[in-house]
């Protein structure tokens, strides 16, 4: 966190606001779905050179146990779209054809400075994904180490010290 959102949260009345931005990626997508989470129709921000369309969406984080691993996070957004011509017909469409999972990265800035990212969340999976006629929803997890692909094989012919006998 800079030392001018540390000062902006910690002062008396402070006029800078701070949003929340989302992008979500798929393999069968050609660019991520970037959102910030305001609801104001027709606004969008730019962030390095990033550009988030305002679309509300709501985070609920699992309690903080250091003990046990992230599970149980709640990503939610609406269904609904409004008809003022942006681009939240293709947004929904793309969460709506969502077979499985999506990777998804949340980051924190400042209206003011949006360059700054302020905090920023590492690339989550997006599972359990539902939708009704007003919200869309899924399951936030962290991808397990296990079921990545190791970057090198370890085989006899490399290591000697491997060969049994």
């Amino acid at each position: 966190m800079s030392a001018a959102l540390q000062a902006a949260v910690k002062g008396d009345g402070s006029a800078e606001i701070t949003v929340e931005l989302a992008t979500i990626e798929h393999p069968d997508w050609n660019d991520p779905i970037r959102v910030v989470n305001l609801a104001e129709e027709g606004y969008s921000l730019v962030s390095l050179g990033r550009t988030f369309i305002a679309y509300p969406f709501e985070l609920s984080w699992p309690a903080r146990d250091p003990d046990s691993p992230f599970e149980g996070g709640q990503f939610r957004i609406n269904n609904i779209v409004a008809r003022d011509g942006t681009d939240e017909p293709l947004v929904l469409a793309a969460l709506r054809g969502l077979p499985s999972q999506a990777r998804v990265r949340f980051e924190a800035v400042r209206v003011s400075a949006p360059d700054i990212i302020e905090m920023k969340t590492t690339r989550l999976r997006l599972t359990n994904i539902t939708y009704t006629e007003t919200l869309i929803q899924g399951t936030l997890r962290m991808p397990s180490f296990m079921d990545r692909r190791a970057g090198y094989r370890a085989t006899p012919d490399l290591y000697r010290q491997l060969r049994a006998g």
